[in-house]
């Protein structure tokens, strides 16, 4: 177990289990990377590691000693400039003037980003490796690019520009934990959405001189991986995605926990493909333009959403921006023919909500409980100052909660009203919500007592006047025996009991909700547990699974 120092340029000495390789103070850089980008030479990244071996008690580490950082080398328009005129090719190519379908390629560097040439630091076939304290910016492509490995940490390490921070292509079990990602503060309201990312609609161009393809990337994004993904504890700010993973052709657990999500363009947390084996809690999203992002899965199941806190302070883009009103939780519409292979569960978050909780799709078999949910109004005071909120603020508060009641309510053009049909069910919920519930009973929702949510408003202590560690969405007052008992099913093998004497919300005295029944649920999706699969009998009697033993008192 020795400690292996290396200086910038100096080839990778042979490394053992349990040793650390030491990068010495330095300025490491990419060779050639503006002369690759513009003449198609290849060039290096700034650290390559291939075939480095550890075990699970005797990991290897790659530590920066003092004052080193890995740098990208370009910048910031000729990256710009490059990344448009990458999406552009693919673009005239496949889209321009041709009958649009799916599956043609994404105009954009995502290919790119997960070749070694569009890597600054890069793994390949390593296991059982930690990335610890490093400092990775520059405008490239990817930061940190794992390639086939297994069981890797980053840690501690600071992520700054880049289109993505993270790239995983294939591997397995990998854990991030006590990052920090800052792509660009413009992102949030000077630049477009349509100007970063592609749609794919009719009519739609990229333009090499106007647009910012170089930020259409995230935090993470993970493609062809099996086991599982961690994400823990991490800070993402001033970026168009945070943790994007892709399940198409693979089976990953996601974890997503304690994390810190701030003006997020796009999606906070993205699943392409099935979403099974999802935990996501205690994190918080802050200004979210669309925190929750399943809409292109075909199977759902054993998702837990739950101790999560939301708010908004600015609106996102510029005035004119089409793109400036999003949704909490974007959904498959019921033409994709949705189905569920366990339950999923929201209960316990607290937020405060400018946008739609879902404008269209279907949830099969969903149960959301024990939310405090609040709209603000545009008379209510706003901001440290109490003052009245800004018109570009107030403008924005009128959403409707399952979309437009002017549209069917069939799960394409607006959430779905069928619940018994999908086993859908609300419960022991507040929501201030000028349609809740009343509008939206008379509209169809919740027959036969699947919406049981209470209009009128949690009683945030100060919706809108936010604080950074989320306590002005504790409760005004306490409300003794406001939810039912309950138990959750878990994935591996029976049910979990929640307390007795919960509160509605996140916040449970001072500390975000995670009972100790819960650790069992964590513990499984961080180890390699297999999930168990339901009867036929056992998902039509999911509905029994919530035991009301007194009714609650709100």
């Amino acid at each position: 177990m020795a400690e292996i120092a290396l200086f910038p340029g100096k080839p990778i000495p042979k490394l053992s289990p349990g040793d650390t390789l030491l990068l010495k103070q330095g300025r490491w850089r990419v060779s050639d990377a503006d002369r690759w980008r513009h003449h198609g030479r290849r060039c290096k990244p700034a650290l390559a590691l291939s075939g480095i071996r550890g075990t699970a008690t005797d990991p290897v580490y790659v530590r920066g000693e003092g004052n080193v950082f890995l740098d990208g080398g370009s910048e910031f328009e000729p990256w710009r400039t490059w990344s448009n005129t990458v999406a552009h090719k693919i673009w005239r190519k496949h889209w321009a003037g041709k009958v649009l379908k799916e599956g043609l390629p994404y105009p954009g560097v995502h290919k790119i980003a997960g070749t070694p040439e569009g890597a600054l630091l890069h793994l390949r076939d390593c296991e059982h490796v930690v990335i610890d304290e490093l400092d990775l910016r520059g405008a490239y492509p990817t930061l940190c690019l794992l390639e086939n490995c297994r069981n890797v940490v980053v840690r501690k390490t600071t992520f700054s520009a880049g289109t993505f921070a993270i790239s995983i292509r294939g591997g397995s079990d990998v854990t991030v934990e006590k990052c920090r990602w800052r792509q660009d503060g413009w992102l949030w309201r000077v630049i477009a959405w349509n100007r970063v990312h592609f749609e794919g609609i009719e009519g739609e161009i990229v333009d090499v001189a106007s647009d910012f393809r170089n930020y259409d990337g995230s935090f993470i994004n993970a493609e062809d991986m099996t086991g599982k993904l961690i994400v823990h504890r991490c800070d993402v700010g001033d970026a168009f995605n945070g943790v994007h993973l892709f399940t198409k052709n693979t089976k990953t657990k996601l974890v997503v926990t304690k994390c810190r999500f701030t003006r997020i363009r796009d999606n906070a947390i993205e699943i392409e493909g099935d979403v099974e084996n999802a935990l996501i809690a205690n994190n918080r999203f802050v200004d979210p333009y669309r925190p929750i992002s399943i809409d292109t899965f075909q199977r759902i199941g054993w998702f837990y959403f739950y101790g999560n806190l939301s708010w908004f302070v600015t609106p996102p883009g510029p005035k004119t921006d089409q793109n400036n009103g999003g949704e909490f939780f974007k959904l498959p519409k019921l033409k994709k023919n949705p189905t569920a292979t366990g339950p999923s569960y929201v209960f316990h978050n607290s937020l405060v909500l400018r946008s739609s909780w879902a404008k269209r799709g279907v949830w099969p078999r969903l149960t959301a409980f024990g939310n405090a949910i609040d709209y603000p109004r545009p008379d209510e005071p706003w901001g440290p100052g109490v003052k009245e909120p800004p018109p570009e603020i107030a403008d924005r508060m009128a959403a409707p909660y399952f979309g437009s009641l002017a549209l069917t309510g069939d799960g394409n053009q607006r959430f779905t009203t069928d619940w018994a049909a999908h086993d859908i069910r609300f419960f022991d919920e507040a929501v201030d919500h000028h349609e809740v519930p009343q509008v939206l009973l008379a509209a169809g929702y919740g027959a036969g007592n699947r919406f049981e949510v209470h209009g009128g408003g949690p009683g945030f202590r100060a919706p809108t006047i936010p604080n950074r560690r989320g306590t002005h969405l504790k409760l005004d007052a306490a409300r003794p025996n406001c939810c039912r008992k309950t138990s959750i099913q878990a994935p591996d093998r029976g049910d979990l009991k929640l307390p007795d004497d919960r509160n509605i919300g996140a916040w449970q005295g001072d500390k975000l909700f995670n009972p100790p029944s819960l650790r069992r649920l964590k513990s499984f999706f961080e180890s390699g547990g297999a999930t168990r699969t339901l009867s036929a009998e056992q998902i039509a009697d999911a509905a029994r699974r919530i035991e009301v033993l007194e009714p609650p008192g709100m």
